[in-house]
């Protein structure tokens, strides 16, 4: 189902083809692609694409996600929820770099390279 969601997807939006899935990580952060979008897993916060990648002819992207900042200690149940947000960005051969942002405020930029797997200090 998640290769058809890329291909219709694919259908609706333009003829590029879908970013490669598989694990994108680098510092601070590792990115998770598959067909449908991806998951992120940042030191202090999670996040979310929640539409499949289609970079440009100049390998640009721009697609909706969602961003849940944590905190140190266990989760409460009365945690900010997840914020609205886009990642923009541009992949070039095995390396993307994007930036998270919310209504026009820039929250990080990162940088990630297909097939690495960083080990991530979590909140502490």
């Amino acid at each position: 189902m998640a290769i058809a969601a890329c291909a219709a997807a694919r259908q609706n939006r333009s003829t590029n083809a879908c970013l490669a899935t598989g694990v994108w990580g680098g510092d601070h952060v590792i990115l998770q692609v598959n067909s449908g979008g991806a998951e992120l897993e940042f030191e202090c916060a999670t996040g979310r694409i929640t539409e499949s990648i289609h970079p440009d002819s100049h390998g640009d992207f721009d697609v909706p996600g969602e961003f849940h900042p944590q905190s140190h200690g266990p989760t409460r149940d009365d945690a900010p929820a997840a914020q609205n947000i886009h990642y923009k960005g541009r992949v070039e051969g095995n390396t993307m770099t994007f930036t998270i942002v919310k209504q026009g405020e820039t929250l990080g930029t990162y940088t990630v390279t297909r097939g690495e797997h960083p080990a991530l200090k979590k909140c502490g």
